[in-house]
């Protein structure tokens, strides 16, 4: 019988957006997004428990929208880890931490912009 913590957690929306990034170029003499703290956003405590039960590891490249406020509004599986819950739990944590001083376009405006990263989910020791 399946436990009511991960019955609950299937229950949930997925966090992944389908298709394929957008392509969001900063404008010319505009400003990138710039990430704070994007070393924290991702740690063991954000590894599945489905995942460490049955020793699943994996890489997973994701990619996402930032919104003009900074935060992350849509997260995209570029390229699979092998497990749908190692590529949830990435854009999870990337939706749930993910935080940036926004892109601004040569007027000053705050604008949407993309980032992406590879995530690799090792078990611990």
């Amino acid at each position: 019988m399946e436990s009511s913590a991960r019955w609950t957690e299937r229950q949930q929306e997925s966090a992944i957006t389908p298709g394929k990034p957008p392509v969001l170029p900063t404008p010319p003499g505009g400003t990138p997004a710039s990430p704070a703290d994007a070393a924290l956003w991702i740690s063991n405590d954000d590894y599945p428990e489905e995942a460490l039960e049955n020793d699943w590891q994996g890489r997973v490249s994701i990619g996402w929208v930032i919104g003009p406020h900074g935060k992350v509004e849509d997260c995209y599986v570029v390229e699979s880890s092998g497990h749908s819950v190692l590529d949830e739990a990435a854009c999870r944590a990337i939706k749930r931490k993910g935080h940036y001083e926004p892109a601004h376009d040569v007027n000053g405006l705050a604008i949407r912009a993309t980032d992406r990263r590879r995530v690799i989910w090792r078990l611990p020791d």
